[in-house]
This record gives structure tokens, sequence and C-alpha cells, in this order.
């Protein structure tokens, strides 16, 4: 099904009876990071490029205070 994502409103691809084959399966978020994207209100899918950043830059910089003195 078409979406589009809540965070940079790009259209998507959502394959939610295939999790194993949607984009977003390709993208491995910790809890805390899967945490942060809830905490966000994304209550839909967000795209893998989305996905992408929150993983890349979660403890890179300070996404979120609140996780700043959890270590993975």
């Amino acid at each position: 099904m078409e979406k589009i994502c809540p965070r940079c409103g790009v259209s998507f691809e959502c394959q939610p009876d295939n999790i194993t084959g949607c984009q977003c399966g390709t993208v491995k978020l910790d809890r805390f990071q899967r945490d942060y994207v809830k905490m966000y209100y994304y209550p839909e899918c967000l795209c893998k490029s989305c996905l992408e950043e929150v993983k890349l830059y979660f403890y890179a910089s300070e996404v979120n205070p609140c996780y700043k003195h959890i270590k993975r």
C-alpha cells in the first residue's frame, strides 16, 4: 500500500502483510531508537530513508537528550 512518510513527506510502498519484503525490514533499530520514533508521534511507518537517519544519528548527536546517558 502507498503511504506518505509523516517525517519527510515522501511517498513509499508499505507492506505490513509482508514485513520481510517491506522497505523498512532492512533497517534494524534497537529498542531505544524504536522508542524514540514512537515518542515523537510517528504512529504510521516511516520511509526507509528516515529510519536510516534515525539509526545513523540517534547516538551520534543529541537526537533526544533523555537518551544521552544510555550506552548500547
